[in-house]
């Protein structure tokens, strides 16, 4: 006689905080946004994870009854968890720690034109005075929004849909931001900022030989006429593979996330192209936090590109996530760049930047 093997709990264990994310969305959207009875969800199915519940309730005492602004200072935030992967996955995340951090809207004195000299002096002689160009920048406020749309069934199938979630959620929003801050045809606007190599030179690429691969990234190199400290090439992983393969094929050392000595940041997030980012050409603004919504009962316009207006109360059918079976979720995050330095004086130029357009 034959006997069934039980099956066993999926458990998510104080060492998976990723998992902790997902089923933080899962409890939320089981208890219809309220947010005690989440608490007690978590509780029972998510006791190895105690940050699950500790946050409920503390939106629970907050009264909160909209989005959530969670801290990612917070240990116990699933904001924390979020920003993390996102700083993880993301070319942004991964740039961002060396661009110039400053205040949104608060003029910031900066050196726009080339950097002053020193000079020597004979004792009892005059010292010569440097001469710079100084001017300031203003970083506007701007907030990245992400909203997806989900089936109800998405949240009922344990650990595939916490990993489902996941790469939905933390991907899709690292894969949009990367695009805005990478295409550089994404010029800036009053609701949002343009991409690090919008007005920056675009190389024809040489071809694609080992002598090819070297003659696009001396000349990306050569392009760069800002300082240059803080240097980092940005391309997709299998752009970065064939560079490597094409190199050590004609005996041309390669060192495991570099090349010619500059780091690689390599993402699957990036356009079909190598970059070059001088990231200390770059101010940088963010508040540390992310805004997290979910609703059940939500109506929707259904479109990439919305028409819909509370100002002048017009739009497109919209859709019934209640009626549909549908859940969404919703991220905000505050945050802006803009370049420095330029070439020439000209402010449509940014000097720490330049891309070829590759095939390989």
């Amino acid at each position: 006689m034959s006997t069934l093997t039980p099956s066993r709990a999926v458990t998510i264990t104080k060492d998976d905080p990723p998992s902790a994310l997902a089923r933080f969305f899962i409890h939320w959207q089981k208890s219809h946004g309220n947010f005690s009875a989440a608490a007690e969800s978590a509780d029972e199915l998510s006791r190895t994870m105690p940050m699950v519940a500790h946050t409920f309730r503390q939106l629970v005492a907050k009264g909160a009854v909209t989005a959530q602004a969670l801290s990612v200072t917070d240990p116990y935030s699933p904001a924390a968890i979020w920003f993390s992967l996102l700083q993880s996955r993301s070319v942004y995340g991964r740039l961002a720690p060396f661009f110039r951090r400053i205040l949104p809207r608060v003029k910031v004195p900066a050196d726009v034109g080339s950097i002053g000299t020193g000079s020597w002096r004979a004792e009892g002689t005059a010292a010569a005075v440097t001469k710079t160009t100084t001017g300031t920048i203003t970083q506007e406020v701007y907030v990245a929004d992400y909203l997806v749309v989900l089936t109800n069934e998405v949240f009922r199938f344990g650990k595939v849909a916490e990993q489902m979630l996941l790469d939905m959620v933390t991907v899709g929003l690292a894969r949009w931001i990367d695009n805005q801050l990478l295409d550089k045809t994404v010029a800036p606007t009053a609701s949002h900022p343009g991409s690090v190599f919008y007005g920056t030179p675009t190389i024809t690429s040489a071809g694609t030989t080992a002598a090819n691969v070297i003659t696009d990234l001396v000349a990306l190199i050569s392009t760069i006429t800002s300082p240059g400290d803080s240097l980092f090439f940005v391309m997709r992983p299998t752009t970065y593979a064939n560079i490597c393969a094409k190199l050590a094929g004609v005996g041309y050392p390669v060192e495991r996330g570099y090349l010619l000595g500059i780091p690689v940041i390599a993402s699957s997030t990036s356009p079909r192209q190598i970059g070059l980012v001088d990231a200390s050409n770059f101010a940088y603004s963010s508040d540390d936090t992310m805004s997290i919504d979910l609703s059940t009962e939500a109506t929707i316009q259904m479109d990439s590109a919305p028409t819909m207006s509370g100002i002048t109360g017009t739009g497109s059918a919209a859709v019934s996530l209640y009626q549909a079976g549908l859940t969404a979720i919703k991220a905000e995050l505050h945050c802006a760049w803009q370049p420095i330095h330029f070439n020439g004086g000209s402010p449509t130029v940014p000097s720490g930047a330049a891309v070829v357009q590759v095939t390989y």
